[in-house]
């Protein structure tokens, strides 16, 4: 099989013909694959999407309960099928990019979240208010564990080599 009878371009984005899905696709289409929560590659209206569940809950907060005909979360690192995807098998890796760095001889050495910066600068993120409601509101209904996954999607790393 060709590389271009897998991956086609189409105007809804990069689809993968034997699965039947397109990944982040930019238009609403039948089945979709999210990689990442940035509002340029997770976009609502799909009928089935299949991302992390930081991922979706991202969506959900942006687009609301209804973003998606359905949703399946996959876990970083988990081997599954997605039944819905005519049984194309995912493993989303790595966990994140702190990981990935590292796996790349890179160490953190300063890590800066947004949130937390501009609230020690005394500026507000430029966000609608709804947003910055509902973030707030999610900041106190998850565990500290979660709330640092979280934030991870919206920090700077100064990074240096091992």
């Amino acid at each position: 099989m060709r590389p271009e009878d897998i991956l086609v371009p189409t105007p809804s984005g990069v689809c993968c013909k034997p699965g039947g899905f397109h990944i982040d696709p930019t238009r609403p289409v039948e089945k979709a694959l999210i990689t990442h929560g940035h509002s340029d590659h997770a976009r609502a209206g799909h009928g089935a999407v299949l991302a992390t569940q930081e991922t979706l809950d991202i969506m959900r907060l942006r687009y609301g309960d209804n973003f998606a005909g359905r949703t399946q979360a996959i876990r970083y690192g988990e081997k599954m099928r997605a039944r819905f995807m005519r049984n194309a098998p995912f493993r989303f890796t790595p966990q994140d990019w702190f990981y990935f760095f590292a796996s790349h001889g890179w160490r953190p050495r300063e890590v800066r979240y947004l949130f937390d910066e501009a609230r020690r600068l005394g500026r507000p993120v430029p966000l609608p208010w709804f947003l910055r409601l509902s973030i707030g509101i999610v900041r106190f209904l998850v565990s500290p564990a979660r709330r640092e996954r979280m934030n991870r999607f919206a920090a700077y790393v100064m990074l240096e080599p091992r």
